[in-house]
C-alpha cells in the first residue's frame, strides 16, 4: 500500500511539473508576437535579466535579421536574437534567410540566437552554424521542445528569472513554482549550459 501510495504521489508531481510547463508553453504562444508587450518582449526581459545585458527591441520595418540587439560591451559578443511565436514547424528556409540576412547586414555580429515556442530541428541548427561559421558567427537556439514534459532551452532560461515569468504571468505562478520545486536539479543544469552558451 506504501509503495503504490508513492508511486501516486509521484506520479502527481510529475503530473503538476509537467502541467506547469505546458501553461507557461501555452500563454507565450497566445503573447502577440511583435511589441515589448508581445513574444519579444518577454524573450528580451528573460535574456536582459538572466544575463544581465541590455537589449533593444527593433523598429518594425528593415530589422537586418534580428528582433533585437544587445549593446555593445567590451569582452561580450555582439548578439542578435530572431524571435518566433509559432504554433507550427519552423521552415528551415525562412531561418537560413534570416541568418544570412544579419551575417550580411550585421559584420560585427558574434552570435545569432533564434528563440521560438516550438522544436528547432537539430539537423536545422546544425546546418545554420555551418552557414555561420564562415562568418565567425556562432548560433544557438532558445526553444521549446516537441517532447510532453520535456524542459527546453527558453523554459531552462525562464527559470533563471522565476519573479519576472511570474509578474508576465501572475495566474501561473503558483503552477510555474511547483514546477521549479519538482525539478529544480534539472532546471539548474540546464539553465547553467543555456547561459554557457550565451
Amino acid at each position: 500500500d506504501r509503495l503504490r501510495a508513492g508511486r501516486r504521489t509521484g506520479s502527481a508531481l510529475m503530473t503538476a511539473a509537467v502541467d506547469g510547463l505546458k501553461a507557461l508553453h501555452d500563454a507565450l504562444r497566445q503573447l502577440p508576437e511583435t511589441g515589448d508587450n508581445g513574444f519579444e518582449g518577454f524573450v528580451r526581459d528573460v535574456v536582459r535579466h538572466a544575463l544581465g545585458r541590455h537589449l533593444r527591441l527593433l523598429k518594425s520595418g528593415p530589422q537586418h535579421g534580428g528582433d533585437m540587439v544587445a549593446d555593445s560591451r567590451a569582452g561580450l559578443p555582439d548578439l542578435v536574437i530572431e524571435c518566433k511565436r509559432y504554433s507550427g514547424p519552423l521552415r528551415f528556409d525562412s531561418l537560413q534567410t534570416k541568418l544570412q540576412e544579419a551575417v550580411r547586414e550585421r559584420p560585427d555580429m558574434d552570435l545569432w540566437v533564434i528563440a521560438a515556442t516550438v522544436d528547432i530541428n537539430r539537423q536545422d541548427l546544425e546546418r545554420l552554424r555551418k552557414i555561420a561559421e564562415g562568418s565567425s558567427v556562432a548560433v544557438e537556439c532558445l526553444d521549446w521542445g516537441a517532447e510532453r514534459g520535456s524542459i527546453s532551452s527558453l523554459a531552462a532560461l525562464c527559470a533563471k528569472v522565476p519573479q519576472l515569468v511570474e509578474g508576465w504571468f501572475p495566474d501561473l505562478a503558483a503552477d510555474f513554482k511547483t514546477t521549479l520545486g519538482e525539478r529544480q536539479t534539472e532546471f539548474e543544469r540546464l539553465g547553467a549550459v543555456g547561459l554557457a552558451r550565451l
